[in-house]
């Protein structure tokens, strides 16, 4: 005989760019073990019978009788097929970058390394897809200019204020600029619901020619 689930109440918890989960509390005169071991019981993966992009994740099972359970059944998805928009983010982490050689010397190398400490500059997109792939477009992120340099140093470290004819120098003819890009992928719902994270962040490398 199917088990019978009563409803006795809900937790749905969203936010503006995140996943819902949906969590719905059952009472039934059923063991817990009978319960989770019944076909009839919403199984991990069926989707939600009021909202189809909604998919049970997790079920938990508690005897509060001799011969009574409560039963909490877990769903992650969104109620409706609208995925939430992406979320875009900057930030500056501080990066620091060396180079044994320049455009007025290459592919000869200096025996005193130039070194800049400066905050490079990202872009970051989080969005959420039906696949592990997305369209969507991360920006590229502007190009770092003398503001961006902390200290720079040849022989002895100068604070960025000092000399900037050499900062100038340093961060057009020591190093190049390039956008550096990663995506990750994290699957929330199995087959249903990725979270993709796209990054582009700018840094200086050692000098070379194009």
């Amino acid at each position: 005989m199917p088990v019978t689930l009563t409803l006795i109440g809900k937790s749905p918890q969203q936010s503006q760019y995140d996943i819902v989960t949906l969590t719905e509390r059952y009472k039934t005169a059923t063991t817990a073990d009978a319960v989770l071991t019944d076909s009839s019981v919403p199984q991990i993966g069926d989707a939600h019978p009021d909202y189809a992009t909604m998919f049970l994740v997790e079920r938990y099972c508690q005897e509060t009788g001799e011969s009574a359970s409560t039963l909490d059944l877990v769903y992650k998805g969104f109620f409706s097929e609208t995925l939430p928009p992406l979320k875009n983010s900057e930030d500056n982490p501080v990066m620091s970058a060396t180079t044994y050689t320049s455009s007025a010397i290459f592919p000869l190398v200096a025996t005193q390394p130039a070194s800049l400490q400066y905050r490079a500059h990202a872009n970051t997109i989080v969005c959420w897809s039906t696949s592990d792939t997305t369209a969507n477009f991360c920006p590229d992120p502007p190009a770092i200019t003398t503001d961006d340099i902390i200290t720079w140093t040849l022989v002895a470290e100068q604070p960025a204020s000092d000399f900037g004819g050499i900062m100038t120098w340093l961060l057009t003819n020591a190093f190049v600029q390039r956008i550096v890009e990663t995506t990750t992928a994290e699957e929330i719902v199995d087959a249903q619901y990725w979270q993709i994270t796209k990054r582009k962040i700018m840094n200086l490398y050692p000098y070379a020619p194009p």
